[in-house]
């Protein structure tokens, strides 16, 4: 099946954008051609069994994990020249498709609902063993997430420590751990926005479903008051850059440790 997003011509035309620093219209196209791609897979793979909503999430799936890594796409070596890049990238959008609804049967929707049979009879059996330790996972590092973003310290010092840790493709940059370009992204942000977009980058990072009590002491670190000039926290400039941003990274990456230590 030939796609859009595999083909050399735009192999071609995406490294040649990188070449000019990601040019400027490069975007809309290859958004578009990776939306058109994913709904013809889909079709041609279970028809009209699949709803526009279901369809809907599994494109920006796909686009996110995609422009995540889109360097490391575009340097891939793919056996089999454009046909096999296109395989490689209709195998990708199936198994995202895949594991959306093993996420959605995990979170309750009735298989029926699903286009294809969970081979598992939940009500006889209860939850699969995999489902349960993934579950059981999850609730860890809900617990995790919540007990950083209770570490007494500033606010934007948390914020820039996990955005440093998982924030993808910044300013075209796709490496984790990249403090330069955090500070380039939060800059002129106000804490509550810089708050903003940690919160959607954790949801997509962590299957889009996160729950509120996660990011509560975060949001009452952003609601406290000056006394002097009565502005909430969250109203003020994320200022950190350079050596004081990765200072204040390291220090709340130790925290995090003698932390761990303690439990």
């Amino acid at each position: 099946m030939s796609l859009q997003f595999g083909t050399d011509e735009m192999f071609g035309y995406l490294h040649r954008q990188i070449g000019e620093r990601y040019g400027t219209g490069w975007y809309d196209r290859v958004y578009r051609a990776i939306a058109d791609d994913c709904r013809a897979v889909l079709r041609n793979r279970y028809g009209c069994r699949v709803s526009s909503y279901h369809i809907d999430i599994i494109v920006s799936d796909v686009q996110y994990k995609i422009f995540s890594d889109l360097r490391g796409y575009l340097n891939r070596r793919y056996e089999g020249g454009e046909t096999g890049r296109c395989r490689f990238f209709a195998q990708l959008i199936l198994n995202t498709a895949a594991d959306y609804f093993r996420r959605e049967v995990r979170n309750g929707v009735p298989v029926e609902n699903l286009p294809e049979p969970a081979g598992w009879d939940v009500t006889a059996h209860g939850r699969p063993p995999d489902v349960q330790r993934a579950l059981e996972a999850r609730e860890a590092l809900h617990g995790a997430l919540r007990e950083v973003l209770s570490l007494p310290g500033p606010p934007e010092d948390l914020i820039a420590f996990l955005m440093n840790k998982y924030y993808a493709f910044v300013q075209g940059n796709d490496r984790r751990g990249n403090p330069a370009a955090v500070a380039k992204t939060l800059d002129g942000l106000t804490l509550w926005e810089a708050f903003g977009l940690l919160r959607q980058t954790l949801c997509r990072e962590f299957d889009g479903g996160l729950p509120e009590e996660v990011f509560t002491p975060l949001e009452e670190k952003l609601q406290r008051r000056d006394p002097s000039t009565g502005a909430a926290a969250g109203e003020r400039p994320f200022t950190l850059s350079g050596q004081k941003l990765i200072h204040r990274v390291s220090r709340v990456a130790e925290a995090v440790r003698r932390t761990a230590a303690c439990a």
